[in-house]
């Protein structure tokens, strides 16, 4: 209300589900996927309030000949619709903290920005989790956005070497192409247009974020240009250099950033202007109450690898 100035602009309605928890009900597409029924797409209707699932037809009348009384006492609670369905076909448009998944490993990311690298609509998002995949003939990961393959990774980064200098060791981040019918955009949640990028922001500046999983957070950037180790799961520790410090903090006083925030876009007010700052990286975990500490990834590192950010 404070940031809108004119409260007539803005209209609250009553939701019985948070799009946090609504989104979490992926898991009911992948545990049917892991059962062999062809999903032709799934994600949060907004409107409606509930998580669809849409199965392709044979299957949904497979589904619903072979277990339909598992499928109505597994979802009974649920705000969850199962429909039947075709393989999706239709054009989505990415905005920065979509939920974007690596189709290979499983991992959860956001979408940081719509741009171009090497010639190809892209978005950006985080590196980490991205690795190549393989152990003959090695390969980048494929990205699917709402249970479709959207595209590939073609360029990453995100060090895990100790001790490593040199431009290797800066940034987190990774390039998608888009591949599918999807498109890349300059928008960001909340109805924000990115029109700039502005990395070097200085101590002090107030900045923006809008992540998959912890929705928006605002805060003050403390550090610049620090080195922060952090890890991804049991196995993989990232000691990248070049990133920014902030203090961050929501409406809800709880967990300003988290696990699949990373690759979710970073932004700043320069006058009227909405210009990105970079991506979420990573998190300081707290000892006690709400996580407040994020890293971030200054857009200047992918800029140099070759992406170009969407700004109209």
């Amino acid at each position: 209300m404070k940031r809108a100035q004119d409260s007539d602009h803005v209209i609250f309605e009553s939701a019985s589900y948070s799009l946090n928890y609504l989104n979490s009900l992926d898991q009911v597409a992948k545990q049917l996927e892991e059962q062999d029924y062809r999903i032709g797409s799934y994600g949060v209707d907004r409107k409606a309030n509930v998580f669809f699932v849409s199965v392709i037809e044979e299957d949904y009348n497979k589904l619903m000949s072979e277990q339909p009384q598992t499928l109505q006492k597994s979802t009974e609670s649920l705000p969850i619709r199962i429909e039947p369905g075709t393989s999706n076909s239709s054009t989505a448009q990415l905005w920065g903290g979509d939920r974007i998944t690596n189709e290979d490993n499983g991992a959860g990311l956001s979408v940081g920005i719509g741009g171009s690298y090497g010639g190809s609509n892209a978005i950006l998002t985080a590196g980490h989790s991205n690795e190549k995949v393989g152990f003959i003939s090695t390969r980048y990961p494929y990205i699917k956005y709402a249970g479709t393959r959207t595209g590939q990774v073609s360029y990453q980064r995100a060090n895990q070497t100790n001790g490593a200098t040199g431009v290797d060791s800066l940034g987190d981040f990774a390039m998608v192409k888009l591949t599918g019918s999807d498109t890349a955009t300059n928008k960001v949640y909340g109805s924000v247009s990115i029109t700039g990028t502005y990395s070097s922001v200085p101590v002090g500046t107030t900045i923006y974020k809008y992540g998959a999983t912890t929705g928006y957070s605002w805060g003050t950037v403390s550090q610049a240009s620090i080195n922060v180790v952090y890890s991804d799961g049991l196995f993989n520790t990232y000691r990248v250099n070049g990133l920014y410090q902030s203090l961050m903090q929501n409406s809800s006083g709880t967990d300003a950033v988290a696990g699949g925030d990373s690759g979710g876009p970073v932004y700043m007010k320069d006058g009227s202007a909405n210009k990105l700052h970079g991506i979420v990286t990573a998190r300081s975990n707290p000892t006690s109450g709400p996580a407040k500490i994020m890293y971030s990834t200054p857009i200047y590192y992918a800029e140099h690898a070759g992406f170009t950010v969407k700004t109209n």
